[in-house]
C-alpha cells in the first residue's frame, strides 16, 4: 500500500508546558468517510495528500476521551496553544490538533491556489470535508467520548460536526458563529489595512454575494450548501454547544450566536446552546485565556 493509503505514524516528543508524548500521524482522504471531491485539486491538499494530527496525550495515565483543535484560516495543525495544557494537565484527556483541508497554509505553492482556485461551494466542501475528518480519526484512534474546539473559521467546521453528525459530544467554539453564510459574507472584513481591505473586497465579492444568497434562500452554490446547512434538526439532540466571545466582533457578531439560539429553540426544539460573551474591541481577536479558561474548564470536566 502507499503512503496515501495507509496511516502513516511518525512518533516526536516535545515540551508543552510538562512533559508529554505526541504522536504525529496522518490519513488519507480516500480512507474518510462522506468525504467530498473537491475541485480544483488545489495542489492536491483536499483529496490525495495525506492529512495530518497530531495527538498529545495526558500527562499522567491514559484515556480514551479526546477534545479536537480546529484552528482559525491561516492557522496551523503544529501551533501551540495554551488549551493544549489545559485538556492534557487539568482534564486528563487526549489533545488533537487536526490539520483542515485547505484552512492550513504552509506553503507558497498551496496559497497561491488557494487564492486562485477557491470559491464560496470550495469552502462549503472543506467545512463538511473537515467534519467527516474529524470523525475518521476518533474512529481510527478509538476515542469514546470526543470534543471539539473551534477558533473562528475553525467554529464553522466545529458547529456543522455537532449539529450534523453524532460523534463529538462537546463542542466549544470561539470568536465564531453558527451563522456560516454571515461569515462568508463578511470574510474581507478580516483585514486591516486600507490596501488589503480594497483587495480583499474584490477577491471576495462572490463570497459576499453567495452569503446574502444562502441566506435569503438561494445561491449558485446551494447543493455544496446542504451538506453543511446547521440550521437543521440536530443528529445528536444531547450533544451540547458553548459559545464564548467578543460581542463586539465585526465578523462572528453575537447577535448571529444569540439568533441561532433562540431559532433553534424555537423550531427544532435544541436548548443545549450556551452563550458567554466578552466586552472587547471592535475587531475579531483572540479572547483572553482568563475569561475562556473557566468556562472552558466547566464545560470540559465531564466529557
Amino acid at each position: 500500500m502507499s503512503e496515501g493509503d495507509s496511516l502513516v505514524i511518525r512518533l516526536t516528543y516535545s515540551i508543552h508546558f510538562m512533559s508529554s508524548t505526541s504522536i504525529e500521524k496522518s490519513v488519507s482522504p480516500r480512507d474518510v468517510d462522506g468525504w467530498k471531491k473537491v475541485k480544483p485539486f488545489l495542489v492536491d491538499h483536499c483529496n490525495k495528500r495525506p492529512i495530518n494530527y497530531i495527538i498529545s496525550e495526558p500527562e499522567l495515565g491514559s484515556s480514551k476521551k479526546a477534545v479536537f483543535y480546529l484552528h482559525g484560516l491561516g492557522g496551523g495543525y503544529k501551533e501551540t496553544t495554551s488549551i493544549e495544557h489545559l485538556v492534557c494537565s487539568y482534564l486528563g484527556y487526549n489533545f488533537v490538533r487536526l490539520e483542515q483541508p485547505l484552512m492550513t497554509i504552509d506553503d507558497p505553492l498551496q496559497l497561491v491556489s488557494t487564492a486562485v482556485g477557491i470559491n464560496p461551494g470550495t469552502l462549503f466542501q472543506l467545512f463538511h470535508n473537515t467534519s467527516k475528518l474529524v470523525n475518521e480519526v476518533a474512529k481510527v484512534e478509538e476515542f469514546e467520548k470526543v470534543a471539539t474546539v473551534g477558533i473562528s473559521y475553525g467554529g464553522l467546521s466545529s458547529i456543522v460536526n455537532i449539529i450534523r453528525e453524532n460523534v463529538v459530544s462537546k463542542s466549544f467554539i470561539s470568536i465564531s458563529t453558527p451563522d456560516v453564510a454571515l461569515a462568508i459574507e463578511r470574510f474581507d472584513k478580516l483585514f486591516d489595512s486600507t490596501v488589503e481591505k480594497k483587495f480583499a473586497k474584490v477577491l471576495s465579492r462572490n463570497f459576499r454575494v453567495e452569503g446574502r444568497n444562502i441566506r435569503d434562500g438561494g445561491g449558485l452554490f446551494r447543493n455544496y450548501w446542504n451538506d453543511i446547512n446547521p440550521w437543521v434538526d440536530p443528529s445528536n439532540y444531547s450533544a451540547e454547544v458553548m459559545y464564548v466571545g467578543n460581542e463586539n466582533d465585526p465578523i462572528m457578531s453575537s447577535g448571529s450566536i444569540e439568533h441561532y439560539k433562540k431559532w433553534m429553540s424555537k423550531n427544532r426544539g435544541f436548548d443545549n446552546i450556551e452563550i458567554n460573551l466578552y466586552s472587547g474591541k471592535k475587531t475579531h481577536e483572540t479572547l483572553p485565556l482568563g475569561f475562556k479558561k473557566p468556562i472552558f474548564l466547566d464545560f470540559l470536566k465531564d466529557l
